[in-house]
C-alpha cells in the first residue's frame, strides 16, 4: 500500500513539475532564447575546457589500470581508517582532483565489471564528487578571489570535510567493513593503450554532453525564476537560488553580496553542496546503480554547511575581498601539478606495457 501511495505521489509530481514548466516556458520565449544562448557561450568558454580534458584523464586511469598496483600494496587498516573501499580508490581520487561527475562515472565502470556491498557503492559515488582542483584553486581561488591560498583552502576543507562525515554516516549506520569488501579487484584483463585512450576519449565526449545539457537547462531555470519573482543580481534570494541549483553560476553570483564574509560563506556552500544541477548529472550518471539519492543529497548538504563555516572564517581572519570583474589568470602552480599529473600517467602505463612486453 504505502508502494502505491509513493508511485503515485511521484507520477503526481511529475505531472506538476511538467505543466509548471510548460506555462513558464512558453510565457517566457524571449527570455528563454537569451537565455539559453547565453549558457551555451558559458559551456563553450568554461565548462568544456575546465572539466573534458580531466574527465578523459580520469577514464584513462581507470582503464589503463596503471595506478593498481599502487594501491594494491597499501594496507587494509588504512582504508578502514578513511571509510574507503579499496577497489574505489583510484576513482575517488581522480574524481577529487578532475571535478564533479568524472569520478562516478569511473566507479559505475568498476562496478559493472564487479558489483560489490551497494553501501560502498554508494559512499565512494559521494567521496569522489567534490569540486575539481582547476576549478576550485584555478578558478575561485586565483579569478574570483585573486587569492590562490583561498582557492587552495576551500579545495582542502571540502576533501577533509568529506572523508570525516563519511565516517560520522558510517558510525550511525553501525557497519563494519570486513576483509572480503576490502578486497581489491585488479582487472585481469587489460586493454592496450590505444584502445583505451579511445574509449576514455568517446565515453568522456558522451558525458560532457550531458553535463552541459544539465548546466544550459538549470541556468534557464534559474533565468525564468529569477524574472518571475523579480529577482536581481546582487539580491540575497538570487544567490541562494544560484546555489541550490547551479553551483557554477552560485560561485559568479556569490560575489555580488556586499559583506565579503558572506560572500566567502556562499562560495564555500556553492563548492560544498555541489548545486542540484550537479546531483542530477551524478543521479543520471549512476542510472541503473545503486547509489542513494537520499544520503547523498543529505551528506552534500551538510558538507556545504561545514564549508560555508570554514570560508566564513577564513574571510574573516584574513579579511579578503572578492573580484568583482576581472579576466582570467592562468594559476602556474595549477597547472605544473597536472601538467606532472599527466606526465606521471603515461610514464606508469609505459612502464606497465614495458614490462608486459619483455616478461
Amino acid at each position: 500500500m504505502i508502494t502505491i501511495i509513493t508511485v503515485r505521489a511521484k507520477k503526481g509530481f511529475a505531472v506538476l513539475f511538467v505543466l509548471f514548466l510548460m506555462i513558464l516556458f512558453f510565457t517566457n520565449a524571449k527570455n528563454i532564447y537569451s537565455s539559453v544562448l547565453s549558457s551555451l557561450e558559458f559551456c563553450a568558454k568554461s565548462v568544456i575546457p575546465s572539466l573534458f580534458p580531466y574527465m578523459v584523464i580520469s577514464s584513462l586511469i581507470v582503464y589503463t589500470a596503471c595506478f593498481d598496483g599502487l594501491f594494491s600494496k597499501l594496507p587494509n587498516a588504512l582504508f578502514n581508517i578513511l571509510g574507503i573501499c579499496k577497489r574505489y580508490c583510484v576513482p575517488i581520487i581522480t574524481g577529487n582532483l578532475c571535478g564533479f561527475v568524472t569520478g562516478a562515472k569511473c566507479i559505475c565502470d568498476i562496478y559493472e565489471k564487479n558489483p560489490s556491498e551497494i553501501s560502498d557503492f554508494s559512499d565512494s559515488v559521494i567521496l569522489s564528487s567534490n569540486a575539481g582542483i582547476g576549478f576550485v584553486i584555478g578558478y575561485v581561488g586565483t579569478k574570483l578571489w585573486s587569492d590562490m591560498r583561498f582557492g587552495i583552502f576551500i579545495y582542502f576543507v571540502q576533501i577533509i570535510s568529506s572523508l570525516l562525515l563519511n565516517r560520522v554516516f558510517r558510525t550511525f549506520q553501525k557497519k563494519r567493513v570486513g576483509n572480503k569488501e576490502q578486497a581489491y579487484f585488479a582487472n585481469k584483463k587489460q586493454s592496450s593503450f590505444f584502445v583505451s585512450l579511445a574509449r576514455a576519449v568517446s565515453c568522456s565526449c558522451s558525458t560532457i554532453l550531458q553535463v552541459c545539457s544539465f548546466v544550459i537547462f538549470y541556468s534557464l531555470i534559474i533565468d525564468l525564476l529569477s524574472s518571475l519573482f523579480y529577482l536581481k543580481q546582487g539580491d540575497f534570494a538570487f544567490c541562494v537560488l544560484c546555489a541550490i541549483l547551479e553551483f557554477c553560476k552560485g560561485t559568479s553570483a556569490s560575489l555580488s553580496l556586499t559583506y565579503a564574509p558572506v560572500c566567502a560563506a556562499m562560495t564555500g556552500f556553492c563548492i560544498g553542496f555541489g548545486g542540484i544541477c550537479v546531483h542530477s548529472q551524478i543521479f543520471s550518471v549512476c542510472d541503473g546503480f545503486p547509489l542513494n539519492k537520499t544520503k547523498f543529497f543529505a551528506f552534500k548538504a551538510l558538507q556545504g554547511v561545514i564549508c560555508s563555516g570554514f570560508c566564513f572564517a577564513y574571510a574573516k581572519v584574513f579579511s579578503i575581498v572578492p573580484v568583482k570583474s576581472t579576466a582570467l589568470v592562468e594559476s602556474a602552480g595549477v597547472n605544473f601539478v597536472l601538467f606532472a599529473f599527466v606526465i606521471a600517467i603515461f610514464f606508469l602505463v609505459g612502464r606497465k606495457n614495458m614490462k608486459k612486453d619483455l616478461f
